[in-house]
């Protein structure tokens, strides 16, 4: 009896040794099932019909949900450019073609992303969907319509588009900051943007706590 009094001390110490390591790789591990907000600055540079690429700064509201080893992003992007030109064909517009401006940009993305590494570095790579419409577009000159050729210039700076992005965090407590670059599909002829944009990104997520039950 002895003998056994004299080991239950010695066997919980070996108990907390052991799991002491398992914590802290959980800790610093994939951040599973929790729910993150966060924030980004960085560069999108797109194109239009009436201007080569423009690179403009660019900010983000993000909110992030992880599983496993995957996660979504659904985050808010306004993109500061001021004076931007595009122009379409339009046969109610003097000489045919109606010429539009416009300032910011913004977007919504949805993203579906693979997190295939634990620890507290990890890249990760994902596809999605999202939109982009010019904000506030001004036809220029004098339509024979103002009505319907602002109506015209609203609905050709809208777009829906598919979307890339990869990038590599950096976690640590409840805290990660993250980089990331994310390209997306170039529109139809039909729109007033052209080709694909780019952006290249960095900034932060803070953990909200986790985003189901644990027992």
């Amino acid at each position: 009896m002895s003998m056994l009094t004299r080991g239950l001390p010695m066997l919980a110490l070996g108990v907390v040794a052991l799991t002491t390591p398992l914590a802290a790789q959980d800790h610093v591990g994939t951040g599973s099932f929790k729910w993150y907000v966060g924030a980004a600055g960085g560069a999108t540079i797109f194109e239009t019909t009436a201007q080569t690429d423009k690179a403009a700064p660019m900010g983000s509201a993000q909110f992030f949900v992880t599983a496993r080893r995957t996660a979504l992003r659904i985050s808010y992007d306004e993109i500061f450019s001021s004076d931007n030109l595009a122009v379409y064909e339009d046969p109610t517009a003097p000489g045919g073609v109606q010429q539009v401006s416009f300032n910011n940009i913004r977007r919504i993305n949805l993203l579906l992303m693979g997190v295939p590494l634990q620890g507290a570095f990890q890249p990760y790579i994902g596809l999605g969907v999202g939109w982009m419409w010019a904000y506030n577009p001004q036809v220029l000159g004098s339509p024979s319509d103002p009505v319907a050729a602002q109506e015209e210039a609203s609905a050709r700076g809208s777009v829906g588009y598919a979307s890339g992005i990869g990038g590599l965090q950096w976690r640590f407590g409840k805290w990660a900051l993250f980089g990331y670059y994310q390209i997306t599909s170039s529109p139809d002829a039909s729109k007033y943007f052209q080709g694909p944009t780019h952006t290249f990104a960095g900034g932060f997520r803070f953990s909200l706590g986790p985003s189901r039950e644990t027992f």
